[in-house]
């Protein structure tokens, strides 16, 4: 999540006008996401295949949880916000996407 904040996010925005930009992230952050949910699975699934049931386990379960939930649920809310140009957007995005993430 650092390198999206302080290494993609920035170039994206400097690159690219403003409306290709927001087209680029809202493309990328759901790739980010899959991929990053996608290796915790399989990650959960070789601790459980090999009966590994230790704190590592629980750790990389919270972390494809919360990858899930910023993904599945976090995201279109944050975009549903943005596109209705809410103003609580921004609390809503710091508090829980990016402390989440």
């Amino acid at each position: 999540m650092l390198f999206f904040s302080f290494v993609v996010a920035p170039i994206t925005f400097t690159a690219l006008n403003e409306k290709n930009a927001r087209k680029f992230i809202r493309k990328i952050f759901p790739y980010y996401y899959t991929v990053n949910l996608a290796v915790s699975v399989l990650v959960l699934i070789l601790f459980i295949i090999l009966k590994i049931f230790s704190l590592d386990f629980y750790l990389i379960l919270s972390v494809a949880v919360l990858f899930a939930v910023s993904n599945f649920v976090l995201m279109p809310l944050i975009n549903k916000f943005r596109d209705e140009k809410h103003q609580v957007i921004n609390i809503f995005h710091i508090y829980f996407s990016v402390v989440l993430t």
